[in-house]
């Protein structure tokens, strides 16, 4: 772990210049926990929460699994640019629209991503003051949000190539996957589950359309930034794969979650809905507000992309600007 982090921490902070060869250090399993920890998060469970009872499992999973597999097929497609060029996403758009040009792009996606950070940070605030007025009784909500930007803000000062080799793959993915798998063995051995598994929709919004565009937009949101991050990979097959597969993987599991905490514990399609129904499934104790803190961990890395990326799309229009 120590020769890991000396070996990162040696790294500079790299701007919109082609990432050289010597520096792309990120494997396709890097890559690969990097895209599926980025689509782990509560609002993915609040998108798929969506789908049900609406459309009813059954048609629900077949619109999660036919949308992922379009949304990450390009995603893994805009990934390979990046890594092939090794310049990140505003970057890609200068032999297309000009230096200029791409400025336009790079002020929208900078934009976006304030806005972004802010619905991440948000939803992390009101989780969080959902377990203080639990464990300790009192409700601190601008302390929560004021840590979780501290926070978020050190991920991304700390960099892609840090958060990935370090934090996610030695530590964090796992422990979202952990909890992930935990809740949804909780969900699947509730009662009468399976039959609300096997209930018909009951029709009305989202229509199967809608529920596959829904689906296909979670992906396909991180489009402007998938090259910031494949650009520190080592080869382009390791990216295309490690992007499709983890991200393919993560959307599927969480957006089918999602649908299973509304038809189980009866949640809604908002952040306190499904934490409220994460605690129903933990028994509302210790263990259940330990999964939602976990959960709350894991939203972290969103809104670190987020930033990060927020800063790389400025620095293509000031280009001499400071990442940090």
């Amino acid at each position: 772990m120590k020769s890991i982090l000396e070996r990162v921490d040696a790294l500079p902070e790299w701007g919109i210049e082609p990432v050289p060869a010597e520096r792309r250090v990120l494997s396709g399993v890097d890559i690969g926990i990097l895209w599926g920890d980025l689509g782990i998060g509560i609002l993915v469970l609040v998108t798929g929460a969506l789908l049900v009872p609406a459309l009813g499992f059954g048609v629900a999973t077949i619109a999660i699994v036919v949308g992922s597999v379009i949304g990450c097929s390009l995603l893994a497609l805009a990934g390979h640019a990046g890594a092939s060029t090794g310049v990140p996403t505003m970057v890609l758009f200068r032999p297309v629209l000009g230096l200029r040009g791409s400025w336009f792009p790079a002020a929208l996606n900078a934009l976006q991503l304030v806005g972004w950070t802010a619905v991440e940070l948000w939803a992390m605030s009101y989780v969080a003051d959902l377990v203080s007025r639990e464990v300790f009784g009192f409700s601190a909500r601008p302390m929560w949000l004021l840590a979780a930007a501290i926070i978020c803000t050190g991920l991304a000062l700390w960099g892609p190539v840090g958060v990935a080799r370090v934090w996610m793959r030695r530590f964090g993915a796992w422990v979202i996957v952990g909890i992930c798998a935990v809740v949804t063995v909780l969900v699947l051995t509730s009662d009468d589950i399976w039959q609300r598994l096997s209930a018909p929709g009951v029709g009305g919004w989202p229509t199967f359309g809608a529920a596959l565009d829904l689906v296909i937009a979670m992906p396909v949101s991180w489009l402007p930034l998938v090259a910031d991050y494949n650009r520190f990979s080592r080869g382009t097959r390791g990216a295309v794969a490690g992007t499709f597969w983890g991200y393919l993987l993560a959307n599927i599991w969480l957006y089918s979650l999602g649908a299973l905490l509304v038809l189980g514990p009866g949640g809604s399609p908002d952040p306190l809905g499904i934490a409220g129904a994460i605690l129903a499934v933990g028994g509302g104790s210790l263990a259940g507000l330990l999964l939602l803190v976990g959960l709350l961990a894991g939203e972290t890395d969103e809104a670190f992309a987020d930033i990060y990326s927020g800063a790389v799309s400025l620095q293509n229009i000031w280009p001499r600007a400071s990442q940090r």
